[in-house]
């Protein structure tokens, strides 16, 4: 028997087509045998399909290790390498830096033909180290400003500096004639570099000398990790000696007294005087010398210096109170700015506005600082002024 497929129509196996639709006829299988062949197994289609995505999978992990993928990656690395040192070598100078650069980079592209995709970037790295090393030639722009510094001590072994030799919390310094830029090496070899230095400390066992002179050292310049300069003297040469005191017309009183600082501006000019002005460093000197010589270090001193309520700039006062001379602070140029207490002037101090100046001995050395109108509550039967006398 044949069988319509479109209408299902039954016929006889001599004919062909089906007499109704004109489709062409079809053997008849016995029942269940046609839908047991046309039947296939999942099974059949999942197998190769898993073993394909199998097979490609593996040709993805590996594909450096065979031989159609070993050229795209080398190639590619070459070409990376050229694009990288081509703005760098300037090939057409033709210069040995520039052929040497080329020899890296062949040398890199040999690297690549023969190792794993691990190996790359290792050679990728020894490759940018490689140019990094050779840029170190050309220094930053920050590097390259070390070298216009007023003074030097990073490309000469020996500094030569002007300046004003003075005392500072115990040790010497050299208040340079104007703030200059300064660089040196530090303990690790790294460059500091400051701008506006007004003082270097004087690495040497005693200047005392030449305290007040106006001198020109010649010596070695280093500085500390907190970026402070020392110069170690090798050659002093006095330019100005200290000006002499007109000692024979300028005389100090020291009074001792529980009084506030008017009463002890008051004083001084009740007795022809003034409560005292201290105008450079051998007056500095002799004044705490006269102090240590009649063993009164346990005072403190009211100065004749003092600031406006509107300021933080301290001036010395005249005999009608009136602010005068240089800044006394530790930014200005007077002799005074390099003999203030450590982290002073602090303008106020537990609520009170510290307006005047005094004269302290502390931690062996004799300082400045700001200080409120009465220290009576603070220093009962340790206060006291100095009064001066122009003659």
């Amino acid at each position: 028997m044949k069988l319509c497929p479109k209408c299902g129509s039954q016929y006889a196996d001599g004919n062909m087509f089906c007499e109704i639709c004109g489709s062409k006829l079809i053997p008849q299988m016995p029942p269940g045998q046609g839908l047991e062949k046309k039947k296939i197994n999942p099974l059949f289609l999942a197998i190769p399909i898993a073993i394909i995505l199998l097979i490609a999978a593996l040709v993805f992990l590996f594909r450096d290790e065979l031989p159609f993928g070993k050229k795209d990656p080398s190639s590619q690395e070459t070409v990376q390498q050229e694009s990288q040192s081509s703005p760098k070598a300037g090939s057409e100078n033709g210069s040995p830096q520039d052929s040497g650069k080329e020899d890296a980079g062949g040398e890199a592209e040999v690297s690549g033909q023969n190792s794993l995709e691990g190996e790359k970037p290792a050679s990728g790295e020894e490759t940018e180290s490689q140019e990094n090393s050779s840029g170190k030639e050309s220094s930053s722009p920050e590097d390259a400003s070390y070298a216009d510094s007023d003074i030097n001590g990073v490309d000469n072994a020996y500094v030569q500096v002007m300046g004003t030799v003075a005392q500072k919390n115990s040790k010497y310094i050299l208040k340079l004639q104007e703030p200059s830029s300064v660089c040196a090496y530090n303990a690790e070899d790294d460059i500091i570099q400051k701008k506006k230095v007004k003082n270097l400390t004087l690495d040497a066992g005693s200047m005392e000398e030449y305290l007040g002179d106006t001198v020109e050292i010649k010596g070695k310049l280093s500085a500390d990790f907190d970026g402070n300069f020392s110069l170690q003297p090798v050659k002093t040469e006095v330019l100005q000696k200290a000006k002499e005191e007109i000692e024979s017309k300028v005389r100090y009183q020291l009074i001792q007294a529980d009084v506030t600082w008017e009463e002890a501006f008051s004083d001084c000019i009740s007795r022809g005087g003034a409560l005292a002005q201290i105008n450079s460093e051998e007056e500095f000197q002799k004044v705490t010398a006269m102090i240590e010589e009649q063993d009164m270090q346990n005072v403190h001193f009211y100065l004749g210096g003092r600031r406006n309520t509107d300021s933080r700039e301290y001036y010395w006062a005249d005999a009608a109170n009136r602010l005068e001379g240089e800044l006394l602070n530790p930014e200005g140029d007077s002799w005074a700015a390099a003999h203030w207490m450590e982290n002073e002037p602090s303008f106020t101090s537990e609520g009170d506005m510290e307006l005047y100046m005094n004269l302290i001995y502390y931690k062996g050395s004799w300082v400045l600082n700001d200080v409120p109108l009465d220290i009576t509550q603070y220093y009962p039967g340790k206060t006291g002024y100095i009064c001066r006398f122009d003659e």
